[in-house]
């Protein structure tokens, strides 16, 4: 605790520095009219460095029209003013001395014209954004993702972190939403994790970082919303782009991918594909400790396993927008993905009694293939009603997702002769998976006099899922396979979601207010064939949100918000399946599972667009964790999802961003929080809190003749995971280099990701009769090459995206 004070007493102290210092510095200022000559409130003001459009501070115009740039540093600049139906402005260049302030004069706004295409000045983004309603990480900004994943590019993402499972959890708080160009996966952490494992880093454009997303959001996700967005062409005529990469580890990686567009005032055609292969390995070390009625040792388990991933991605998407006339647009897009992924596991288990002596050796080859594919279809339709603003939009969705993993599992248990102690136990199965999913939305917004705004909204989901589990076991009495009825199953689940919320907002002269109302009403059935069990259930829930904002001044702003969320449980979660991994060791759902609810509050401080300060704290009820279950004289461990009581958590978060010179900027991240959880464990009462604390910091340099760098990394104190798993500290560090050839056409990128091998996980947990710690590595020390390469004839111009949120999606396995 200590230690994690005086780091962010530093961090406070150099941020007080600097503004000091800022203080004394000249400034950037001027007025944005129109070509009436009245004030234009509120038009986006961007400084950027001259010799490659780098953003290096963003402002807004007051009442009067006025913005200043302060705490500036010796250099030459250009300005970019945008607003909504005016043409961008953009200044010649601009020669800062430091010494004195310089003004613009002239800046006059012209009105676009009809059939006017709006310009968009093409350069090197800032790698992370901050803004008061979310965080975007610019993913081509970075060298370093040169020849990642976009499992990874999250996993460094500030305030984000990935477990070993593939759970993504947001400030520390799990439960959060996975959206793709807007869309939410409908899959499960493990299968999340299979699906961005196959996406190349180079087809990302932005993530997008909601901790209090607004009513017209989804309510599923505790923490927040995350959204990927799929990088996308700009530009009228013929234009796309290559990424080519090869990454090396222990072993070889390899993610491409291609894009095409073709757009003119009527059609925009797009499309992307990429292909990966990657191999990965895991090695994992597990102790676990089993006690009599008495606490005395009885057994001491030391596993380890090795396993081995092929895996192979193809992704594809195409879509097409055509603008019916000035005010009608209408969109279709179809997504398709298949991923193939091979495992081999070889498990040893030395098994000591509870004197410490060898007692039996256990055995475990496994062998597994999936098959993944999933097919998406998207249609949209958008109607500009009249100039005022009103507008109206619908959206339908179709995604099926068809699963298929062939298993096979062989168990042996020695005794310390090398002879068979117990018949050994032979498993295999063909799971098959079907998972189909419709979704309608519409939207209407209508504008009101003196700056407010109201939102009325609909949607709609349907789910359907049927898994299978054939078990078979290998009889040695019939010297064949045979049904194993103990583990075979048939789960068929079925869920609609309907929806309706109102947004309402207004801005003041220094106020800013949005409130929202979002009702959802669940309907559920679980049904167990094999079983002939069922398990209904509907529930409703009102979803309020609420923001309040204050400008203090030109350079100081203040932001309130509250937000209600739910947790869902993940399908697969609530199906009572036995999912096999050793013959001591399963998991199983739990189809009596409820939601979670999470309430949200947070208070944040944004000081000259450079640095943000965040308070936050939020209660949960009904959690939903994991929980360990341990046959002590069977020595069977397995693992299953219940809700156990409460938690809180209250936390703080700092972020700044500057250009420190013209050719060395900065991003800093910082936040601390405290977890607490109380409830009923496996019959024992649970009270446990921790503190936590992460970090990130990336530096990017500039040294010309196309020439960049970045240096990055993050730290992570010891925490706790899920209520029960203490994860001991671990950090990384990264070092990229890219340079741009070809007449800035083509990009090189090379990379050393993890290059001293920081990275690893250790956790323990012990409550009740558990006692269990695992170690785990993976090949996370890699070199990364890679190469760009865009063709493009015709000029930038911005297309909106149309794309619907999803909110089963993250849900399904």
């Amino acid at each position: 605790m200590k230690t994690i004070t005086k780091i962010i007493a530093v961090l406070l102290v150099s941020f007080a520095t600097i503004k000091v210092n800022a203080q004394l510095k000249s400034r950037i200022y001027g007025t944005v009219k129109n070509n009436e000559f009245v004030p234009v409130v509120n038009a986006s003001v961007s400084l950027l460095r001259s010799e490659d459009s780098l953003l290096v501070h963003i402002a807004s115009s007051d009442k009067k029209g006025y913005f200043e740039f302060p705490a500036l540093i010796k250099g030459n600049y250009i300005l970019k003013i945008t607003y909504v139906s005016f043409e961008p402005f953009l200044s010649s260049g601009i020669e800062f001395s430091g010494d004195s302030s310089v003004e613009i004069s002239s800046i006059i706004l012209k009105r676009k014209s009809a059939a006017m295409e709006s310009v968009v000045v093409e350069g090197i983004k800032a790698p992370i954004e901050n803004k008061l309603d979310k965080m975007v990480v610019n993913v081509n900004a970075s060298p370093t993702n040169a020849g990642n994943n976009a499992l990874e590019v999250l996993a460094k993402t500030p305030g984000v972190s990935v477990d070993r499972d593939g759970n993504i959890s947001l400030r520390g708080k799990p439960g959060t939403s996975i959206l793709i160009d807007g869309k939410l996966t409908y899959l499960s952490a493990q299968e999340l994790a299979t699906l961005l494992k196959g996406i190349p880093a180079s087809q990302l454009s932005q993530i997008e970082v909601m901790t209090q997303p607004s009513a017209k959001y989804d309510a599923e996700g505790n923490s927040g919303i995350i959204n990927l967005k799929m990088a996308k062409n700009r530009q009228t005529g013929f234009n796309g782009n290559v990424n080519l990469a090869y990454s090396q580890g222990k072993y070889a990686r390899l993610p491409n991918s291609f894009s095409f567009n073709y757009k003119n005032r009527k059609i925009n055609l797009y499309s992307s594909f990429s292909y990966s292969r990657w191999t990965d390995f895991n090695t994992v070390d597990i102790t676990r400790k089993f006690f009599d009625s008495a606490g005395n040792g009885t057994a001491v388990f030391l596993q380890n396993s090795n396993v081995k991933f092929i895996g192979y991605n193809y992704t594809g998407r195409v879509g097409l927008d055509y603008s019916i006339d000035k005010k009608t647009n209408i969109g279709i897009a179809v997504t398709g993905i298949v991923n193939s992924n091979k495992s081999n596991v070889e498990s040893n288990s030395n098994i000591f009694d509870g004197q410490n002596n060898l007692d039996s050796i256990g055995n475990t080859n496994g062998h597994r293939n999936d098959l993944f594919k999933n097919v998406g279809l998207s249609l949209n339709f958008e109607r500009n009603i009249d100039s005022t603003g009103r507008k109206f939009s619908a959206d339908a969705d179709y995604i099926r997702y068809r699963n298929t993993s062939d298993q096979q599992s062989y168990n042996y248990v020695d005794d310390i002769d090398g002879r068979l102690s117990s018949p050994p136990l032979l498993l295999r199965a063909f799971l098959p998976s079907n998972i189909s999913i419709y979704s309608f939305r519409a939207e209407y917004t209508h504008p009101l006099k003196n700056n407010a705004k109201i939102e009325l909204g609909a949607k709609n989901s349907f789910v359907e899922i049927d898994n299978q589990a054939p078990y078979e076991i290998y009889s040695n009495s019939y010297g064949k396979w045979i049904t194993d009825s103990s583990r075979a199953d048939h789960f068929r689940y079925t869920e609609n979601i309907n929806a309706v919320y109102l947004n309402y907002s207004k801005q003041l002269k220094k106020w800013s207010f949005q409130g929202g109302l979002r009702y959802e009403l669940t309907n559920l059935t679980g049904r167990q064939l094999s079983t002939g069990k069922s398990y209904p259930r509907n529930y409703s829930r009102l979803f309020p949100t609420l923001y309040l904002g204050y400008n203090l001044s030109r350079k100081n702003q203040l932001v309130f918000s509250y937000g209600r969320r739910i947790n869902r449980p993940n399908y697969q979660d609530m199906n009572p399946f036995q999912r096999f991994l050793d013959k001591f060791t399963y998991i199983q759902g739990n189809p009596f599972l409820q939601p979670q609810i999470t309430n949200n509050f947070e208070l944040s401080h944004q000081y000259n667009n450079h640095l943000f300060t965040t308070v936050n704290y939020t209660y949960t009820n009904k959690v939903i964790n994991d929980i360990l279950i341990q046959n002590d004289s069977t020595k069977v461990t397995y693992r299953t999802k219940d809700n156990i009581g409460t938690s809180r958590s209250i936390g703080l978060s700092i972020s700044y961003n500057t250009a420190i010179t013209p050719w060395w900027s900065v991003n800093v991240y910082a936040t601390y929080y405290k977890n607490y959880y109380s409830g009923l464990l496996n019959n024992v009462q649970l009270k446990i809190d921790a503190s936590n604390f992460l970090a990130n910091f990336s530096s990017q340099f500039k040294f010309g003749k196309g020439f960049r760098a970045e240096l990055s990394g993050s730290y992570r104190s010891r925490m706790l995971e899920n209520g029960i798993y203490r994860i001991a500290p671990r950090g990384d560090l990264s070092i990229g280099f890219a340079k741009q050839i070809l007449k800035d056409k083509g990009t090189i990128r090379l990379n050393f990701i993890d290059p001293f091998n920081l990275q690893m996980s250790r956790s323990s947990t012990k409550y009740g009769n558990i006692d269990m710690g695992v170690v785990s590595h993976w090949d996370n020390r890699r070199i990364n090459l890679g190469f760009t390469y865009k063709f493009a004839k015709g000029k930038n111009e911005q297309r909106k995206s149309k794309t619907e949120l999803l909110d089963e999606q993250k849900r399904v396995n």
